[in-house]
């Protein structure tokens, strides 16, 4: 299975991506906003998750 999208062959931009939420995360520029949305998520119901990512 990849990213891409069935119909256009472009990446799928209408649910996160692992990948682009930790891109975000990191606060590099190649993600989507849904995956900001997921990346915003995370430290909000896990605010452990920077710890852990850093071990």
């Amino acid at each position: 299975m990849t990213d891409r999208d069935d119909r256009s062959g472009g990446p799928r931009t209408g649910r996160p991506h692992s990948a682009r939420v930790w891109d975000y995360l990191l606060g590099a520029e190649n993600h989507y906003p849904v995956d900001s949305r997921a990346g915003e998520l995370i430290p909000r119901n896990f605010p452990e998750f920077a710890v852990i990512a850093r071990v």
